[in-house]
Parts: C-alpha cells; sequence; structure tokens
C-alpha cells in the first residue's frame, strides 16, 4: 500500500512541474544552479528566448524509502534541451521563425527492476489477491486418481480470468502444500476423493490450517467477490 504522505509528495511535485512549465514561458527568468548536484541540474525558472545554452535537462525525481530508510528514485520527469538539438528537431512558430522544441520524457514507474523491489518490500511478498501472480495454486491429494477432475477445476477456474496454477508434480501433498506456502500463493485448493465424488473443492487460505469446502461453481463466485473485495480504492490508493 502506498502511503498517503508519499501521494502528496507526488502531487506536489507535480504541481511543482506544472508551475515550472507555466514560468519557463514568460519573458522574464531567474537561473538556479545547485552546486551540491550534477552540472545539468537546475532549479531554475526561465523563459525560452534568454534559455542558457550549457542547461542540458531538468528533472523532477520522485523519491521513496525502502525497509532500511534508504531513499531510492523512482518516477521521474524532465524536460530535455539538447535531445531536440541534437536530433534537429524544429518546428515553426506563429511568427513564422523556426523554433527548436523541448522534449519531455516521463517514466511513471521509473526502472521496473526498482518499483518491483519496493513493490515486493511493501506487501513483504504477500501480495493482495487482485495483485497476485498467481491466485489459486491446485494441489491434487493423488495425481493418478484426481488428474481429470483437477484439470476441470483449471479450466474453469481459467475461463473466468483468475489466474490459477495446477501442481500435478510428482512431490507428496504436504510437500507442495508447503511449497504453496513458500510461494505465498492466496489460495491452495486440495482436490481429493471426496471432492471428485461430490464436485466440490477444498481450499485454504495463506498460512491458514483451516480448509473450507464449497461447490465449483459458489467458489468461482467466491474469488470473484474477493478480488472486488481486495481491490478497494481509497483516495487513489489501491490495497
Amino acid at each position: 500500500m502506498i502511503k498517503k504522505s508519499s501521494i502528496r509528495r507526488i502531487c506536489v511535485a507535480t504541481l511543482a512541474l506544472f508551475i515550472l512549465l507555466i514560468i519557463y514561458f514568460l519573458e522574464s527568468y531567474r537561473l538556479v544552479k545547485d552546486n551540491n548536484k550534477l552540472n545539468n541540474y537546475y532549479l531554475l525558472y526561465c523563459s525560452r528566448n534568454v534559455l542558457p545554452e550549457n542547461i542540458g535537462y531538468i528533472n523532477i525525481d520522485f523519491l521513496f524509502k525502502d525497509e532500511l530508510g534508504r531513499e531510492i528514485q523512482i518516477p521521474t520527469v524532465q524536460l530535455d534541451f539538447t535531445m531536440p538539438k541534437r536530433f534537429g528537431l524544429s518546428y515553426v512558430d506563429e511568427n513564422g521563425e523556426k523554433q527548436v522544441p523541448v522534449m519531455v520524457h516521463r517514466a511513471v514507474l521509473g526502472s521496473y527492476e526498482r518499483f518491483i523491489m519496493l513493490l515486493l518490500e511493501q506487501f513483504k511478498g504477500v501480495f493482495p489477491i487482485w495483485l497476485s501472480p498467481v491466485q489459486v495454486n491446485i494441489i491434487p491429494v493423488n495425481v493418478k486418481y484426481h488428474n481429470e477432475f483437477c484439470k476441470k477445476i483449471y479450466d474453469l477456474l481459467l475461463s473466468d480470468d483468475i489466474r490459477v496454477e495446477y501442481d500435478n508434480s510428482k512431490e507428496n501433498m504436504g510437500k507442495k502444500i508447503r511449497q504453496s506456502n513458500v510461494m505465498k500463493n492466496p489460495i491452495t485448493l486440495i482436490i481429493g476423493d471426496n471432492e471428485g465424488d461430490n464436485n466440490l473443492i477444498s481450499y485454504r487460505k495463506y498460512v491458514s490450517e483451516e480448509t473450507y469446502s464449497m461447490s465449483i461453481d459458489e467458489f468461482i463466485e467466491f474469488m470473484k467477490q474477493e478480488i472486488k473485495k481486495d481491490k478497494r480504492c481509497d483516495n487513489g490508493i489501491y490495497y
């Protein structure tokens, strides 16, 4: 869950970029260079007509703290004054004069690797059902005798856009259940003789020892409701 303070920081930074763009097109300018940053990193208010030649780009970076308290840059927005010149880009303004445009770079998620790393840290690997890569893991008590019924359940869940895996490996059932918990799957189905004979499914939630039973249709409806309920939004924040 992204904290509300982080959302506020993103909103403030976005507003700052908007103000920067407005001031950029004014006739007067003020340039402030941050000597503690890179030479081409500026905090500035500048007009297009008097833009200094040595300005390369302007960055607005969004920093997030990881579990160790380190600040890591994820999203970034950049005004680039260099690349349009290198590519020879131009346009004709309302006065019929050729002008060099300003290029805007935007990376909403920044580095995908960093974003996924912070996401894993935030949830400690236990994703909510709507976000989990595998929502349901099917484990047969005996692959030889319960394979057909497990495949039927697999196909039905898949047809309803539920992300499902079927563990038909030769490992024993206890090891498969432990592995499912290691993978932090939200729901694990245990399919045996009782389930096959009565057209039922039995499931466990992550790290829970309690087992619930219901019909396949009831389980599919249950999963849809769980996903819908889990994917709730509070002020733009999904849980």
